[in-house]
């Protein structure tokens, strides 16, 4: 049955959601998923302008498009039913937003702020931060070092970029196969498919400004090892004579081979073997298997009775010791090699990708963020700041979570004359950010939870410092799940691998007190065995359980819905009637195999399902032919993109015919006498002048598709 476990007494979420929205302090809101946040956000501006803050003065900073959009629909829609409703209706308003009667000078205010926002030039500025940057950087070119009539590039047209500048490295490699670029491109391919440096690409191009910071020297470092160790130098050290104790080792050959059991032999034929060859013909990976198990620890001593003999337990333990240690070092000098490579690759990629760029005259969103921050600290654009500083009074900022360090700098810059100097003689000015860090999605593009709450602790300081009024306020309410709910996710944020998610501890209210709510915990399944299915819920006995757990957890499910909708029983939400197939949504982290897994299961049950996605079309492969082709229009010097059309449907081509056309190509890998791109090769060959002639029509009437 529902929870129904009585709830704490209700408190008044408007309180604190006026608390934030008051325009005369600065507020740090932390607010959880269903409190509020884009309702405080609007009343926030409501707010400001209410209280006489210029429109054009007020800057909304959200995360992405479709976000600033919905903030300035609120905004718009909310000032013009104060344009239009009578007295009565507009006193509740402004009552529910401040929180007291309006007064008649309020009333008349509130009337005119439509008419005032639509004619203030610009009006209340919502911006993506991107967005932002990019309006800063075009008026000011000059002075942030970028080109005057630059365009922005978007993401699909970057990935084209980072294809071509690929190509571009490709060809430096081929012209200079023994050149240090070469050497770690191949290291880097060892450990990556075509695919992988894809997205290994994108990765390199989103963290070009960390990637800077980054030399072999610091990782060395990180790693407590010399800048120029080598896992061969390190195997090499480990085999001298002189890096261990050869006499101990010798005398306990013949303990260890008169014991006559597996393991003990094994070591007193390896240590005989290793300590007899000479030391540059030492094979030290062989030699370790004897003392240490497959995934890297030593082997167990205390249940084999010849190390009884504590003198030779001693020099084994020693030996192993070593051995993991110089294991260790082996790894990290590896990894030190791999990053070595990949900095290497990434220099030479970001090389081309930069040229690329600016010879087109464009910025991804990464430069626009880089750029402004480079505007924004350097001394020598003291104007700028000053033209910036004197065209801002209010900076909101949304999702606040998802922020990254370089992003948080450009704020800080932004408003940093809030806090000091003229700025605090030109009246109040405030900050407002509202976020969530259990929230925090997006790591990948340099998001971090520690930053959200870093950045309070900073801007709180110098507000404080400067005399000004700073609220910390959480919005705990949920006007969205139900309390057994929320008490769970209470619970996952109380232990201890949750801390750093936030610094204070997580408590919600249910807004909908008396709403039912169910919250079930299984145990996980261990991978296979019979004891895979706790005794909480078994699958029925005639139930093969030998399956993976995957398998088994999708079985499960399908028979908890199954017996769900079965058992008759019913829910508050649907007014009384049973539970039907339609009630039930299954909720899976990743589109995997999981989810097939349990269609199936529940369709065998009888159970009506709707299907994973009807289809996913990016899957198909007639689909991905038909993209591919696509690709090829508009960028037909991309080989990869051409070879897979070639192999493809359309054309049919065999491995050996694709490989006769590449093979010995200037700057590629293709026949003697063909320079350039794969297309290039195409257009030359007499026995393919078919299929070429094909493709160049359709690149003829491409642009107009």
């Amino acid at each position: 049955m529902p929870d129904r476990t009585p709830v704490p007494p209700a408190i008044d979420p408007s309180r604190d959601q006026r608390l934030a929205a008051d325009p005369a302090v600065s507020a740090w809101v932390n607010a959880s998923a269903g409190s509020g946040k884009t309702k405080v956000l609007t009343d926030r501006v409501l707010a400001l302008l209410l209280a006489g803050a210029r429109p054009h003065g007020i800057l909304c900073l959200t995360f992405t498009k479709a976000a600033a959009g919905e903030m300035a629909n609120r905004v718009a829609d909310r000032l013009a039913l104060w344009a239009r409703v009578g007295d009565a209706e507009l006193a509740r308003h402004l009552a529910d937003l401040l929180g007291a009667p309006p007064d008649a000078d309020t009333l008349d205010r509130a009337r005119r702020l439509f008419a005032r926002v639509q004619e203030a030039p610009g009006g209340v500025r919502i911006d993506t931060v991107h967005a932002f940057c990019q309006g800063v950087l075009q008026r000011f070119p000059v002075e942030a070092r970028v080109p005057p009539h630059f365009a922005v590039l978007e993401d699909r047209d970057q990935r084209l970029l980072l294809v071509q500048a690929r190509d571009r490295l490709v060809r430096a490699v081929t012209d200079d196969p023994a050149g240090p670029l070469a050497v770690a491109w191949d290291r880097v391919l060892a450990r990556l498919s075509e695919t992988g440096f894809a997205r290994l690409a994108a990765e390199i191009a989103a963290n070009r400004s960390r990637l800077a910071e980054l030399t072999a020297k610091r990782v060395a470092a990180a790693l407590g090892i010399a800048p120029d160790a080598t896992p061969e130098a390190v195997l090499r050290t480990a085999c001298a004579d002189g890096a261990f104790d050869a006499e101990a080792l010798r005398a306990a050959i013949a303990p260890l081979a008169a014991d006559g059991t597996q393991a003990p032999s094994r070591m007193a034929e390896a240590l005989d073997v290793f300590l007899a060859t000479p030391a540059e013909r030492r094979d030290l990976q062989g030699y370790a298997g004897a003392f240490l198990r497959k995934d890297g620890p030593p082997l167990a001593l205390g249940r084999m009775k010849v190390f009884k003999n504590v003198a030779l337990r001693q020099t084994v333990e020693a030996e192993q010791d070593r051995l993991v240690r110089v294991f260790g070092d082996v790894a990290k000098a590896t990894a030190l090699a791999d990053t070595s490579a990949l900095l290497t690759v990434a220099g030479a990629l970001l090389a081309h990708y930069e040229a690329l760029k600016q010879t087109r005259t464009l910025l991804d969103y990464d430069d626009l963020i880089l750029g402004m921050r480079a505007l924004l600290i350097d001394p020598g654009a003291a104007w700028v700041h000053y033209k910036l500083d004197r065209g801002i009074d209010h900076v909101l900022v949304d999702e606040a979570q998802d922020t990254n360090p370089a992003q948080w700098q450009v704020i800080a810059r932004l408003v940093a004359e809030f806090f000091a100097g003229e700025g605090v003689e030109r009246g109040r000015r405030t900050l407002f950010a509202v976020g969530d860090p259990k929230q925090s999605i997006y790591s990948f593009q340099g998001a971090d939870p520690a930053g959200f709450i870093q950045s309070r602790v900073a801007f709180r300081a110098a507000a404080e410092a400067s005399g000004q009024e700073w609220r910390d306020v959480p919005l705990t309410v949920s006007f969205r799940s139900a309390a057994p709910v929320l008490r769970l996710v209470d619970a996952v944020f109380r232990v201890p691998q949750s801390l750093g998610v936030g610094d204070t501890p997580v408590s919600h209210t249910a807004h909908r007190r008396e709403a039912p709510g169910r919250v079930e915990v299984w145990p996980l399944l261990p991978p296979s065995g019979a004891d895979a299915i706790d005794d909480v819920w078994q699958l029925p006995r005639d139930y093969e359980q030998g399956l993976d757990a995957e398998d088994r957890l999708a079985h499960a499910v399908a028979h908890k819905i199954r017996d769900l909708i079965a058992s008759g029983e019913t829910l508050d939400a649907t007014d009384g009637r049973p539970i039907r197939a339609g009630d039930i949504m299954v909720l899976v982290r990743r589109r995997r195999r999981f989810g097939r897994t349990l269609v199936l299961a529940l369709k065998r049950l009888g159970v009506p399902v709707a299907g994973v996605d009807r289809m996913a079309l990016a899957r198909q492969l007639a689909v991905q032919d038909l993209v591919a082709f696509g690709q090829f229009l508009l960028m037909p010097e991309d080989d990869l993109t051409l070879a897979t059309v070639l192999k493809g449907p359309f054309f049919r081509w065999s491995d050996e015919r694709l490989f006769a056309l590449a093979h010995g190509r200037t700057g590629c890998t293709g026949r003697a006498g063909r320079t350039g791109s794969l297309w290039r090769a195409l257009q030359e060959a007499e026995a393919d002048r078919a299929d070429a002639a094909r493709l160049a029509g359709w690149l003829r009437v491409g642009p107009t598709l």
